[in-house]
């Protein structure tokens, strides 16, 4: 096979060729017009193959499958980001492909890229009529010229910004890698959707599926993971609910190479639809790992709150159990006795510098304040700090007023983590953005109580039952639930703990026996906080 670079000239000029005249040169005439340079826009370009390098790309050879590659290096890095490009690995793209169940006769991707998720289509389903749209030209030709090297003659290809597309009912399977965050323009907007100040573009495809799918038609899209538990996306899932029945969901934390975006592969059927009677979720921790048949979910777990891939009776069963009788870390919810209205903690995030190189020193001096950072946090115990920082609200890019980060006792805990890692701070050192703290108001408890249940296997385990997120968010910790009872108990252990004596697993029993769990139950939080431990959920 041909390297890339090989033919790299050789291909765009095709593409470019393509575009202008609607037509693919003859292996000689592209050689001859990219060797003599008609191409003013190929300068970066200067590698030149031959004719029999031209005549192979326009023949096949199977080249056709390193045509995204070479799109993407046509693409400046912020010509692709504007547009929301996020280019879908081929394994991606059949593993998506897998949860497809219907039998599909028209099939459309409505920002079809460079053309993967049609050419597996049409492997997969030959008889099958094929429309792409693609607002972005270039990967527009490339599409068409990858169509054309598979002999594929009669799929429909359209250069447009496929959200304005009217072609209602008309499709069984939409599927693709919609634009994640694309920057639309007001005038780009479709004018009836529900979401009208929506920031990402991903959500417009959504609604997009539901007009151009037939009823029990199916939609199979690559989205950031982000969606199925975001607060900011609770009334998109609760319209895709409303809309569609999900009939599958597969999970890869670690799917793009050049970057960090945890995705979701989601398939939904247009309602009304025959009820599915459970959605099997995939979990597949990187691309070229194996995937696990993770759980069955029922309809209960798919809710607009979130979409819990970890849901179980029992857990569920269990949540319930530990509301009962608790307080939340804010007024009023499941039986708090506190006074209406009253916030019972004061949550503050850490420091955001903006550039730590510029604010953050190794060594004290004149000015400095020590600084605490999450590599000095462990469960129950605080290193000394291990910065310190110049401390100036008005040059620091976010910052609370320092004298609630010099409070005399505080709660630290780790914002960037699995489960929570909290301890007692007395030593009145300012905070980086990677811990946050946790400021008593009306607490009828000490602080070390509170790190005693914040720490323990059971809530943690609930914790990551409940929300599986790899940031320990406030929103989150207000609605763990808070059982009062055997504070002496918890909190001399908890002060011990800090000093390096005791035993964490003495804690999770003082814990157990707090919320009344049984044996049965005991054994369940040490298996499932096994299990969600070695998941990677994000």
């Amino acid at each position: 096979m041909w390297t890339i670079n090989k033919i790299l000239a050789h291909q765009a000029g095709a593409r470019l060729y393509h575009i202008k005249t609607g037509r693919l040169p003859a292996s000689e005439e592209l050689a001859r017009l990219v060797d003599e340079g008609v191409y003013s826009e190929l300068p970066a370009y200067k590698a030149r193959g031959d004719v029999k390098t031209a005549a192979a790309v326009l023949a096949g050879d199977e080249l056709h499958m390193d045509l995204g590659l070479l799109y993407q290096k046509l693409r400046k890095t912020t010509e692709k980001k504007n547009l929301g490009q996020v280019f879908t690995p081929m394994p991606a793209v059949e593993t998506a492909l897998d949860l497809v169940t219907v039998m599909p006769e028209r099939i459309i991707d409505p920002a079809c890229g460079a053309g993967d998720f049609l050419l597996a289509c049409s492997r997969r389903w030959p008889q099958a009529r094929l429309t792409g749209v693609e607002i972005d030209s270039l990967a527009l030709a490339v599409a068409a010229t990858k169509l054309k090297l598979a002999k594929i003659s009669d799929a429909e290809l359209l250069w447009a910004n496929a959200i304005n597309l009217r072609h209602t009912g008309t499709y069984d399977l939409v599927t693709g890698n919609p634009p994640w965050g694309g920057n639309l323009s007001p005038g780009d907007l479709p004018k009836d959707t529900h979401f009208p100040g929506q920031a990402n573009s991903f959500v417009y495809f959504l609604e997009l599926a539901a007009r151009l799918l037939q009823p029990g038609g199916q939609l199979v899209f690559v989205l950031p993971e982000a969606f199925t538990k975001v607060w900011t996306y609770q009334r998109v899932r609760a319209w895709l609910l409303e809309n569609f029945a999900i009939s599958g969901l597969h999970y890869i934390p670690k799917l793009f190479a050049d970057y960090y975006a945890p995705a979701i592969l989601i398939a939904a059927v247009r309602l009304p639809c025959p009820p599915i009677k459970g959605v099997p979720v995939w979990y597949q921790k990187a691309l070229y790992k194996p995937k696990v048949q993770h759980n069955i979910l029922p309809a209960a777990a798919l809710e607009p709150q979130r979409f819990n891939f970890n849901w179980q009776q029992k857990m569920e069963e269990l949540w319930q159990q530990c509301r009962r009788d608790a307080i939340c870390l804010r007024e009023g919810e499941l039986g708090a006795t506190l006074p209406e209205g009253k916030a019972v903690v004061d949550f503050s995030l850490g420091i955001v510098t903006g550039d730590n190189r510029r604010f953050v020193y190794n060594k004290p001096a004149p000015g400095r304040y020590s600084l605490l950072q999450a590599r000095d946090i462990s469960p129950f115990t605080t290193a000394p700090p291990s910065g310190w920082l110049e401390y100036d609200s008005v040059r620091l890019q976010q910052a609370a007023p320092r004298e609630k980060y010099q409070a005399a006792a505080k709660i630290v805990y780790r914002f960037i983590a699995r489960e929570i890692i909290a301890a007692v701070d007395y030593s009145g050192s300012l905070t980086l953005n990677n811990l946050n703290i946790i400021l008593p108001l009306r607490l009828p408890f000490p602080l070390e109580y509170l790190v005693g249940l914040l720490n323990s296997k059971l809530l943690n385990t609930l914790y990551m039952y409940k929300f599986f997120t790899g940031k320990v968010l406030t929103r989150q910790l207000k609605q763990l639930p808070l059982r009062l009872g055997k504070a002496e108990a918890v909190t001399v252990l908890a002060k011990k703990l800090a000093q390096g004596e005791g035993s964490i697993a003495e804690m999770d029993q003082l814990v157990y026996d707090l919320y009344g769990l049984d044996s049965g139950q005991r054994s369940l939080v040490a298996e499932q906080h096994r299990r969600l431990k070695e998941m990677f959920f994000v």
